[in-house]
């Protein structure tokens, strides 16, 4: 597009023999203005913006067809299932492949390029091939490694400590080498590495724990100014950079095979499993936790959930819901159960036989709420959503089918746990669904929950 601009010159002539003469003049100029700043340009939002001399054109993103004003997504044709030109056979019609892709997009995607982490010789698209790079899944273009242990420190659990081989026994991201599982306020942040070992975490990554700060997200304007504490780090749900966590790792166990779409808001699990965790990266104090739960297998009757407050492969929560009741390890009722697992011995047998049976086992788990009223259905969409507030020990779940609600657990009364990463779960089920799936840093406690406290939490919230 072209604009006009007024430009005032001065010019200046000399007759031989006479004095300089100046005037005044101006210039209509035309100036070119880049469209492409501004709302796209008017493309649509799957289209490119390109600007050209006094005007600009749109062209559709790759797996999009469409003028550029209207880009619609390419489909496979009936029986396929894909990203338009890139399909494979869809036996089921479920909108899915039967196969994975070979590089599929819908797939694990770490830099969001559109390309799978299969195909992508840059997964972290830092520049740098993820054969030279020291940390292939994360972003770390100056390859800083502190200790030098060939570990960048972007990707190193003990940054400060020479740990080739990353062990981490307990598997709560902190390396052998750094970790004396002391965590004085249980947030989940050990105090060998917590900025505020006697209170809560650093939210806004300022040097000092949330509990010692005056500006939670980082954002210059003071909590007691800010209508928006939240956590800053945290912009969408993401549960793409999966921690794989075996609860009972044996030679002949079978792992489950866990497949990320939707950018992380939806997971697959699609074999018969040994108990198993998948833990996403962010760590949550106060959390509003909801998705659809979804069990294609129609054979199967066994446990599908959630976690929650993930420390280490020693203490979580976790909520399970058995479709009906079995005897196995021992007795497994129906409905849906919430347990603190707190086990002395962390993966193996024990742990195991604790989360199959409906109660509370010594040294392992402890069931704080169970509802046998009714078992998952196959081929049925139920909807849950968890709020944990762990600064006052309270948690509730709801379940809806539809837009009916089906269960709901009351307030629910724990503060082992003060925070923790947020994860799936399963045991011995497969064809599993976890979709629409979103997590959000909570600000305050819900009516209905606020309603059910007693009169001492409830001045707690509100001076709070």
């Amino acid at each position: 597009m072209w604009t006009s601009v007024w430009l005032l010159t001065v010019a200046a002539t000399q007759m031989p023999g006479a004095a300089i003469l100046q005037a005044a003049v101006t210039v209509l100029v035309n100036q070119d203005v880049d469209e492409c700043l501004v709302a796209n340009g008017g493309c649509h939002a799957k289209a490119k913006c390109t600007n050209t001399a006094g005007s600009r054109t749109c062209s559709c993103l790759a797996g999009y067809t469409g003028n550029g004003q209207v880009c619609v997504v390419l489909k496979c044709p009936v029986g396929f299932a894909g990203e338009g030109a890139d399909c494979a056979p869809d036996s089921d019609l479920d909108g899915y492949p039967d196969t994975e892709l070979s590089c599929s997009s819908n797939q694990s995607d770490i830099d969001g390029d559109g390309i799978g982490d299969k195909c992508d010789d840059d997964i972290d698209n830092d520049g740098l091939l993820n054969a030279a790079d020291n940390c292939p899944k994360v972003a770390n273009g100056n390859q800083a490694d502190g200790d030098g242990d060939g570990i960048g420190d972007a990707c190193d659990n003990c940054p400060k400590h020479p740990n080739a081989g990353q062990k981490d026994k307990d598997e709560d991201l902190l390396g052998n080498a750094c970790d004396d599982d002391v965590d004085t306020d249980s947030d989940g942040v050990e105090d060998s590495v917590d900025n505020c070992p006697n209170n809560q975490k650093d939210t806004d990554g300022d040097g000092r724990g949330d509990a010692c700060s005056n500006d939670l997200d980082g954002d210059k304007i003071l909590d007691s100014d800010d209508n928006c504490i939240a956590n800053p780090s945290v912009h969408s749900t993401d549960f793409r950079h999966l921690q794989m966590v075996a609860l009972d790792p044996q030679t002949a166990s079978t792992p489950p095979v866990w497949v990320v779409y939707d950018n992380g808001a939806e997971i697959h699990q699609t074999v018969n499993s040994d108990p198993a965790i998948a833990v996403g990266d962010h760590v949550m104090g106060d959390v509003d936790f909801e998705g659809t739960f979804f069990v294609e297998d129609t054979s199967d009757d066994d446990f599908v959930g959630f976690i929650f407050g993930y420390q280490s492969n020693a203490k979580f929560y976790v909520v399970s819901w058995k479709k009906g009741p079995q005897n196995w390890f021992n007795k497994a009722e129906r409905g849906v159960t919430l347990k603190l697992v707190n086990s002395n011995t962390g993966p193996g047998t024990k742990l195991r036989d604790a989360l199959w049976f409906t109660g509370s086992t010594a040294n392992q788990a402890k069931m704080l709420w169970h509802d046998g009223s009714i078992g998952w259905k196959p081929k049925v969409a139920y909807r849950w959503l968890l709020h944990h507030r762990p600064d006052i020990g309270a948690m509730r779940f709801y379940l809806y089918q539809g837009t009916k609600q089906v269960m709901d657990s009351g307030n629910i009364y724990d503060g082992t746990l003060k925070g923790g990463r947020l994860g799936l779960y399963c045991f011995s089920q497969e064809e599993i669904i976890w979709s629409n799936m979103e997590y959000k840093c909570a600000n305050g406690v819900p009516q209905e929950m606020f309603n059910d406290l007693p009169a001492n939490l409830q001045n707690q919230v509100l001076s709070s």
